[in-house]
């Protein structure tokens, strides 16, 4: 069983879409932080995913510097 410590998830996929997909990997290792990402016309999302338990939200194009600020975060709380 391959365990992770970081997710980062799109909201738009193909075959299945981030929302559901996102439920799915709660159920199975509940405690993962995910981070969303989306393009702009997905940002209507947002709080309705932090709502759901997604560590972060973040808005495409980022840079390495959010994506970092975002782990730094993440892992020393």
């Amino acid at each position: 069983n391959a365990k992770f410590d970081l997710i980062l998830l799109d909201l738009i996929m193909p075959k299945m879409n981030g929302v559901t997909c996102f439920s799915k990997i709660k159920e199975i290792q509940p405690d993962i932080p995910i981070i969303i990402t989306s393009g702009v016309g997905e940002a209507n999302k947002k709080k309705s995913m932090l709502e759901m338990g997604a560590s972060a939200y973040i808005e495409k194009p980022y840079t390495i510097n959010t994506l970092s600020d975002i782990f730094s975060n993440i892992f020393t709380h």
